[in-house]
């Protein structure tokens, strides 16, 4: 438990660095990319009723949903249109935060799922389900004893050079149990 004592100072700390630094941009215009979603808030009048709440809400085009999370989050610092940018760069900087925060605490929380994560694998693996149990960067294929070398090379190669490898489900490590040899100079010959 000694070794945890640190995670929550840790994480305050560098939220603040993260505030600090990203402090000077609180002063000046609008800096981010929902300035277009902006002229919405006065096209229709002050959002004072729910009519033109839901109106205002519904109203974005940055992508096919709207983005009524972001639409919301104006309103938060302004009903009407133009309105100073100081209110609208700090909610910015502190739901980046929070987000923050938020993925801080998901993936403390995906690490301790270890054996929930295996249990998965297993369960799936039983019923021939296919399951990505890495989340990027590092993904393996597995070769076994029995199986057909030119298959698993027929489909490795693919996997790891397709894009460039420049995917993050594409594989980077080959584990072989058996005829290593084989299989390395198999996959050679099928990159090259």
């Amino acid at each position: 438990m000694k070794s945890q004592r640190w995670i929550f100072p840790g994480l305050v700390a560098l939220l603040v660095t993260a505030y600090v630094i990203y402090s000077p941009g609180l002063t000046g215009g609008f800096l981010f990319d929902d300035f277009v979603n902006l002229d919405a808030l006065g096209a229709t009048g002050p959002v004072d009723t729910w009519p033109t709440f839901w109106r205002y809400i519904t109203s974005g085009t940055a992508d096919p949903t709207g983005r009524p999370l972001a639409m919301l989050s104006f309103l938060m610092d302004a009903r009407d249109w133009p309105a100073a940018p100081a209110p609208f760069l700090r909610t910015n900087l502190l739901l980046h935060l929070v987000n923050a925060t938020l993925l801080f605490v998901l993936l403390r929380n995906l690490g301790r799922g270890l054996k929930w994560s295996n249990e998965l694998a297993q369960a799936t693996a039983g019923h021939g389900i296919a399951f990505q149990g890495e989340m990027g960067g590092s993904n393996a294929s597995i070769i076994l004893p029995d199986a057909d070398i030119g298959a698993s090379v027929a489909m490795i190669a693919p996997a790891a050079m397709a894009f460039a490898g420049q995917k993050c489900t594409a594989t980077s490590r080959v584990i072989v149990v058996g005829d290593a040899a084989g299989a390395r100079d198999g996959l050679v010959a099928a990159i090259a």
